[in-house]
């Protein structure tokens, strides 16, 4: 599952000056599509459902789909790959680590398809101050909330992906998989969680501009289409930059 060779490689110096394309040498891709197989067999011995978080490979998602089990994939596996790795330093070292370019135009191409279930951020807002460290002590992790979103509904903007497959893939079927019938979809009795945009609305990504105490997005730079008001059950908590009255609920007891 690990290259320990790359352990013996240049990893380069701390914070943005380390080398984060050593720790996707490290943990090596064709590991995922044997973990994901190896979850999918004990789903089968025990009769469970099996849900994949992280998949960053189109091999993961791939053997996840011919096993029957559902999977997720990351904002930054989808706009992210090895190409970055060096720039990003620490800031681009996660678990999964980032993949090649083609492996991350592949996940694009099983998005569009439908293979893929859910995107989810793996929220990890890791401060500047325990990024700025070598490669092999850093954390792993990339702050993920706010700009999930905006990057997906900026790709729909420019045609590359329909604004359904962002609202399922967003919303609807995930409430479907975790069984949580009053979320993800506009129904009568249906949780009334709603996001207005405009979709020609869109910004440069800044993480100055960001709500996160972590201070910095390693997607700074890209384009997103963000939220001008954001409902819950039917109650504004948020509008036009400002954030209104926590409306928060366990959503299964």
């Amino acid at each position: 599952l690990f290259d320990e060779s790359a352990r013996e490689r240049d990893a380069g110096g701390t914070g943005e000056a380390a080398d984060a394309d050593v720790w996707s040498q490290y943990r090596a891709a064709a590991a995922e599509e044997a973990a994901v197989e190896r979850a999918v067999e004990v789903g089968a011995e025990s009769d469970a459902d099996v849900h994949i978080a992280h998949t960053s490979t189109p091999e993961g998602v791939d053997a996840a789909k011919a096993g029957g089990a559902t999977c997720e994939v990351t904002p930054h596996h989808l706009f992210l790959s090895r190409a970055d790795a060096s720039e990003l330093g620490t800031y681009g070292r996660m678990n999964p680590p980032l993949r090649s370019e083609d492996r991350r135009a592949g996940m694009w191409e099983r998005l569009v398809a439908g293979d893929v279930n859910v995107v989810a951020t793996d929220h990890a807002p890791h401060t500047r101050a325990e990024k700025d460290v070598g490669l092999w002590d850093a954390p792993s992790g990339v702050p993920g909330v706010e700009t999930m979103l905006p990057l997906l509904l900026e790709e729909a903007r420019k045609g590359t992906v329909s604004y359904e497959r962002v609202r399922d893939v967003t919303a609807a079927n995930a409430a479907d998989i975790f069984d949580l019938p009053s979320k993800g979809r506009v129904e009568a009795g249906v949780g009334r969680g709603l996001v207005l945009f405009d979709p020609e609305d869109s910004r440069e990504i800044r993480g100055a501009d960001l709500h996160s105490k972590c201070g910095w997005t390693p997607f700074e730079g890209m384009r997103g289409v963000f939220p001008e008001t954001t409902l819950v059950r039917g109650h504004v908590v948020y509008e036009d930059g400002a954030f209104g009255d926590a409306v928060g609920e366990n959503v299964r007891e």
